[in-house]
């Protein structure tokens, strides 16, 4: 709620009162609630925003998490490492889990989760390079 109020003033500030017709979030629930709050104060103004309609998600993110379920289902990912990943546990290689829910109700502690601190020694290159690896070779 603070963080629709907060970009209501943001919106207000700027000048962009009736201007703004989507957000484009991640699937943290704290999104969801900071659109509901938007919308409300909107319809406070007799300014039509939908909530289901102004709440879009990031598609790189998407991208990301489908890729993951993808090295899931190849076999790239061994039952430890799925379960440290269902788990985001800090030992996990991966950012979010690709095989949580994107319902509101699986992502209720996402804000605490990636407001944690990232391992040093994980860089992109090695992620990646950890990931192909993995790739079970089907060569002839």
């Amino acid at each position: 709620q603070n963080m629709g109020e907060a970009v209501w003033a943001t919106v207000e500030k700027f000048g962009l009162v009736g201007r703004i017709t989507a957000f484009v979030m991640d699937n943290a629930t704290n999104n969801d609630t900071m659109v509901e709050t938007f919308a409300k104060l909107c319809r406070k103004k007799g300014i039509n925003f939908s909530v289901k309609d102004g709440r879009m998600r990031c598609m790189p993110h998407t991208i990301h998490l489908s890729a993951l379920k993808l090295l899931e289902a190849i076999g790239a990912l061994t039952k430890v490492e799925k379960q440290a990943a269902k788990a985001k546990s800090p030992n996990s290689a991966y950012q979010d889990s690709a095989t949580e829910s994107i319902e509101r109700e699986a992502d209720e502690n996402a804000g605490d989760t990636e407001d944690s601190a990232d391992s040093d020694d994980e860089t992109p290159e090695s992620l990646i390079g950890a990931a192909v690896f993995k790739v079970p070779s089907h060569r002839s």
